[in-house]
């Protein structure tokens, strides 16, 4: 169980997943229901000391969840004086009891040298235990060590593959690192259209450089319609938490609230041209597909196949080939350049940022993305 997606009650010891939690929190209900579990009904502590109690009660009965978030206290010095030592010794107790989140702070530990002689080997050692029990950041921060080569022996395959297991939970900046390894090709096949589904998929998690990344993605390959839709009065992009509203009546425009819809309707021209939008819609999807010539097959093959099949093919080798694939993704503190490859001849949109060039290099800060930063997480379990 992944301390970044669930959280421990230390009054019953009950997991609750963060999203139900803020939704429990966020809820209409009084504020007197709030303050009580909602699993136990007790009433929640009013302070990180008394929380501490709490936890300390579970420690004694031997429990590892509660050795875990004990040795996060000590850790971040939450509730009790900040003491490395104190957790390295809780951390070790629930590492012995196969505990997943105690094996991925303490790799942390010796990730960042905190209380210890810092030590790759060691973290990687603990990302894996923790990793082979599905801890989604453990996969995560063992895939960057594998990408740098510290600790293990540098391999993108086993990036990849640890990157995808983090990725498919749902871990966004696995998501973002994925994207780079599509569309750098590194431990897998380049690929354009890979990379923007991952990079979707991060961004659809409000992560502001899959965002980014994105708008860059869009202008290089001459889109007209954005990947990530986006409100049409503030710009505020589409996320999977905060869904856009379709207009009405077009279908077409999108909106974040009503107060943005109303504004776009009476000062943005919204109302002039949302007939116009319709109407656009309707014929586009009432438009007959147009027909096949009789006997362009039979032309083709006496030509010896498809030339514009051909066409396509060599640019998709040329796209393919033309990729920087010199540039890595960077240690934990420096940003890896995603240089993307054009996959259409169209000329990039004008108007997608102020501050960008009209073509992206290496040293284009439009274009960096900065996902590979180890994750230190405060356990909450």
């Amino acid at each position: 169980m992944d301390s970044n997606t669930f959280s421990r009650m230390a009054c019953c010891g009950q997991a609750m997943d963060h999203e139900c939690w803020a939704k429990f929190q966020n809820s209409t209900m009084p504020q007197a229901q709030k303050d009580v579990c909602p699993q136990c009904r007790q009433k929640f502590p009013t302070s990180k000391e008394a929380t501490v109690k709490q936890v300390r009660e579970w420690v004694d009965k031997g429990k590892p969840w509660a050795q875990t978030n004990l040795a996060s206290k000590y850790q971040f010095g939450t509730g009790v004086p900040q003491s490395f030592v104190e957790a390295i010794e809780y951390y070790n107790m629930a590492v012995k009891q196969g505990d997943p989140n105690a094996m991925f702070q303490l790799g942390d530990m010796y990730n960042q040298g905190q209380g210890v002689a810092q030590s790759f080997k060691k973290a990687a050692e603990l990302y894996a235990l923790a990793a082979n029990q599905g801890h989604a950041t453990a996969q995560y921060n063992l895939g960057i060590l594998y990408v740098n080569g510290k600790g293990v022996a540098q391999s993108y395959e086993k990036a990849f593959e640890l990157y995808t297991l983090a990725a498919n939970q749902g871990h966004a900046s696995a998501q973002g690192n994925l994207g780079l390894l599509y569309i750098h090709g590194h431990g897998v096949a380049q690929s354009n259209d890979m990379a923007r589904k991952w990079w979707l998929k991060a961004a659809l998690q409000e992560n502001e450089e899959a965002i980014r990344i994105l708008k860059v993605l869009d202008k290089q390959e001459g889109k007209t319609t954005p990947t990530l839709p986006c409100c049409a009065t503030c710009g505020t992009n589409e996320t999977t938490k905060s869904p856009l509203h379709a207009c009405s009546q077009c279908h077409t425009t999108h909106y974040c609230n009503r107060e943005c819809q109303m504004t776009h309707w009476k000062e943005g021209g919204h109302k002039r041209e949302c007939n116009r939008l319709k109407a656009a819609a309707e014929a586009e999807k009432k438009a007959p597909l147009p027909k096949k010539k009789q006997g362009d097959d039979t032309n083709k093959e006496e030509a010896g196949g498809d030339k514009d099949s051909t066409i396509d093919a060599n640019a998709m080798t040329a796209t393919t080939m033309t990729t920087t694939t010199n540039t890595t993704i960077t240690t934990t503190t420096t940003a890896a350049a995603a240089v993307v490859a054009p996959s259409s001849p169209a000329p990039p949109e004008e108007e997608e940022d102020d501050d960008e060039e009209e073509e992206v290099n290496d040293d284009d800060e439009s274009d960096v993305l900065d996902y590979d930063v180890i994750d230190v997480v405060e356990s909450n379990e």
